[in-house]
């Protein structure tokens, strides 16, 4: 797994990103789609006491150490794709030197997608009466 954390970016804007660019990072990763995963803590980036949220976006990768020969390609293309998100960017990777665990549950798909999710609408409360009957 590649893990992805952002901060200082809009926990949606960040959503919508890894909408758009999972399939270009895991294309340079040469790794599966569902390899990518994006975190986006709510969180707020200071400089000497000023919020720098949506100016300044600190983007953290996790991922094996066998990627370190590709690490300057994956902080160029964040570096080009978050340039409407973002004014500046600072790319930092941490690399698994060890054994990591994943386990996933075969019941069930490996990760919601839209295709299979259950949108539940919420009733049109304008329309309903809420006045009390003993009145």
């Amino acid at each position: 797994m590649i893990l992805i954390t952002v901060y200082g970016l809009d926990q949606f804007v960040t959503g919508n990103y890894s909408k758009e660019n999972t399939k270009g990072l895991a294309q340079l990763f040469e790794v599966k789609e569902e390899e990518i995963v994006f975190y986006s803590p709510n969180s707020f980036v200071f400089q000497r006491g000023v919020e720098q949220s949506s100016w300044e976006a600190i983007v953290r990768v996790a991922c094996d150490h066998k990627y370190e020969k590709i690490a300057k390609q994956v902080a160029d293309y964040f570096a080009k794709t978050m340039t409407g998100f973002c004014i500046n960017v600072f790319v930092q990777f941490e690399y698994f030197h060890g054994e990591v665990f994943e386990y996933v549950n075969e019941k069930y798909p490996r990760f919601l997608e839209e295709k299979n999710m259950v949108n539940v609408e919420t009733p049109n409360t304008e329309d309903i009466d809420i006045t009390d009957e003993n009145e």
